[in-house]
């Protein structure tokens, strides 16, 4: 299980940066609405792993925190596309989203003692 995981994360990792490369390169807006979907899927993929892993000495409520910051993330960059989509702006919303991730990230960290 814990290799199916392992790749399955790559995998996300890996199709997520080349649409950032593409994205980056070419300046296609179509690529940067595929980069903004795959941060949220990213973003809530994360979110899931660690609400899932239950290992011993982690404070419950650190993992709860950190897989709710990643789930937050991740619908917050649906929202901003979705606006995006809708022609309204979406700057602070693509904030929220980014803030949301970083504080899981931080909580990742705690959680990994790193």
């Amino acid at each position: 299980m814990a290799d199916t995981r392992q790749t399955a994360i790559r995998a996300i990792l890996v199709g997520y940066l080349a649409l950032l490369v593409v994205a980056v390169v070419t300046g296609n807006p179509l690529a940067n609405v595929a980069v903004d979907v795959g941060f949220g899927v990213v973003a809530l993929y994360f979110g899931y792993t660690v609400y899932e892993e239950r290992s011993r000495g982690t404070d419950p409520r650190v993992r709860l925190a950190t897989a709710g910051a990643f789930v937050l993330a991740g619908l917050a960059q649906f929202v901003s596309v979705a606006m995006w989509a809708a022609g309204m702006g979406s700057n602070a919303v693509e904030t929220v989203a980014s803030a949301f991730f970083v504080l899981g990230f931080i909580g990742y960290l705690v959680i990994r003692r790193v």
